[in-house]
């Protein structure tokens, strides 16, 4: 669900560094091997097309990545509402990333 959820942030032009709302990580400790695993450089390579401009290591995980993953989530909750059968839902979204 997270490399949809950034998949989703990226197709909305989300910028992070807009955006501090998104911040607080309340103790959630990210494992980067488990959320972008042999993706890891595309996903940054990406990040960084869309907020024009280069990101440092410390700065893209776990601050960049989470708030990626915090807006798409909401993206996805609000997708969802309007179609309840999930697995249905996801292989639409997919055709449109």
């Amino acid at each position: 669900m997270a490399k949809i959820s950034i998949s989703l942030a990226l197709r909305k032009g989300y910028k992070s560094i807009d955006d501090e709302s998104m911040a607080d990580s309340d103790g959630l400790d990210l494992n980067r091997q488990t959320i972008t695993s042999d993706n890891d450089l595309l996903f940054k390579a990406l990040i960084e097309v869309n907020e024009s401009r280069h990101i440092l290591e410390e700065e893209y995980f776990p601050d960049v990545i989470k708030r990626y993953i915090d807006y798409g989530a909401l993206l996805l909750e609000q997708e969802y509402k309007y179609n309840h059968d999930l697995y249905s839902h996801l292989v639409n979204l997919e055709q449109g990333i």
